[in-house]
């Protein structure tokens, strides 16, 4: 099977009581792009950017089978229970990454608060 992305982060595990693991999914590499633009035309899901894509339920009910069947072998304290698609990948520009594109944890933590909230809020 094809990689979806090339980089997403895991967050959530020093949650106080959370016992689920949360993935942040950036959609604008060209793979995890090509597929959901794909997908949503074979669906007839209207969109016009990758911020439509990431809202739409159907696409992230079709991403969430794929990351369940991808981790059908781990333990179920390892799987991603909760996942965001952002319409952007990590950046540089933002200080997501460092120079050597290492993820920077805490200043995604800080960037994405509110989708990482969101995903506990549920």
């Amino acid at each position: 099977m094809v990689p979806l992305h090339e980089k997403g982060a895991v967050v959530g595990s020093a949650l106080a009581g959370v016992d689920t693991e949360a993935a942040a999914v950036p959609v604008s590499d060209s793979l995890l792009s090509a597929l959901l633009e794909e997908y949503a035309r074979e669906h007839h899901i209207p969109f016009d950017s990758h911020e439509q894509l990431c809202a739409d339920p159907q696409i992230n009910e079709m991403m969430k089978e794929r990351i369940d069947t991808l981790q059908q072998q781990l333990a179920h304290y390892e799987q991603i229970k909760r996942f965001t698609l952002l319409p952007h990948h990590f950046s540089m520009e933002r200080g997501e990454l460092t120079n050597t594109l290492k993820i920077k944890r805490r200043v995604l933590n800080e960037n994405y608060k509110k989708e990482i909230d969101a995903m506990y809020a549920e």
